[in-house]
């Protein structure tokens, strides 16, 4: 296998684990608490795991896959959860959709840091990175750009 499949997959398994967190934090404070988890510990918390675990797996350019991978991945996230989910019922999120949303969190991980792995490694072309940025703008801009949900 190359090195590029091996750096690739290194990253997205941290993804895999920053989303696992991130749904732990949620399953265990979100639903039925009426304030929902501070944007601190569902996103501060797994981004600090995130960037250990990616120093202790000696992934090239460790730094930039740990500014990059969590942004891209709570992008995804919003825009995932806004796929299944109406905005309407993201107030009260009914107890059989706990586990989904927690999917939502560990998927949206996986490809947000497998994506910014892929992006930032030493041998991916430049067409690789602007292909992976224009993505990430798009997932971005989807998410949070005018029209939608967020802001009604």
């Amino acid at each position: 296998m190359s090195k590029i499949l091996w750096t690739v997959g290194r990253g997205a398994m941290v993804g895999a684990v920053f989303g696992a967190v991130m749904a732990g934090i949620y399953l265990a404070d979100g639903p039925e608490s009426p304030a929902g988890p501070g944007p601190g510990a569902m996103f501060l918390a797994p981004t600090l795991l995130g960037a250990a675990l990616l120093l202790l797996g000696r992934l090239p350019r460790w730094s930039l896959v740990a500014l990059t991978g969590p942004n891209a991945a709570l992008a995804l996230s919003m825009d995932l959860i806004l796929a299944s989910v109406p905005i309407s019922a993201l107030a009260s999120v009914p107890i059989s959709a706990e586990g989904q949303m927690g999917g939502i969190f560990v998927l949206a991980g996986t490809i947000g840091y497998g994506a910014a792995t892929w992006a930032v490694s030493t041998t991916a072309g430049w067409m690789t990175r602007i292909a992976v940025a224009a993505a990430f703008m798009v997932v971005v801009a989807l998410a949070f750009g005018p029209g939608s949900p967020w802001w009604d």
